[in-house]
């Protein structure tokens, strides 16, 4: 069927998706920021890589929402820095540890495009 790389499938694919699901993810969307929080209070080596393997997920998720933008012929948003988003993350998560990573991811994405400027345009 798709006889391209993977990325560029299921970059097709979640732009050809209705929003319902588009907005499925797998990886670490249903994982409860408790798992964050336990990780962030450990010190063991795998636990750093479990953590940084987090928030590029989260990276990922906000990246591929701005594909889709930009396919919608929107304005993509800046999105922090690796550093930045850690802490982001873990301030959702340590506030609100019932919420999964994909509640996060969504609400990071609200928190983007809600702070970026406003134009005339209609982007």
């Amino acid at each position: 069927m798709c006889r391209t790389t993977a990325f560029t499938c299921s970059m097709v694919l979640a732009l050809v998706a209705t929003p319902v699901q588009a907005r499925l993810a797998v990886g670490y969307a249903g994982t409860p920021c408790t798992h964050w929080n336990d990780i962030r209070s450990s010190s063991a080596v795998v636990d750093v890589v479990r953590e940084d393997g987090m928030v590029q997920w989260v990276s990922g998720y906000l990246t591929a929402v701005n594909a889709i933008r930009i396919a919608a012929r929107q304005r993509p948003y800046p999105l922090p820095s690796y550093s930045a988003l850690k802490e982001l993350v873990h301030a959702r998560c340590h506030a609100t540890p019932a919420r999964t990573f994909q509640q996060v991811a969504d609400l990071l994405h609200l928190d983007l495009r809600g702070a970026e400027p406003q134009t005339g345009s209609g982007e």
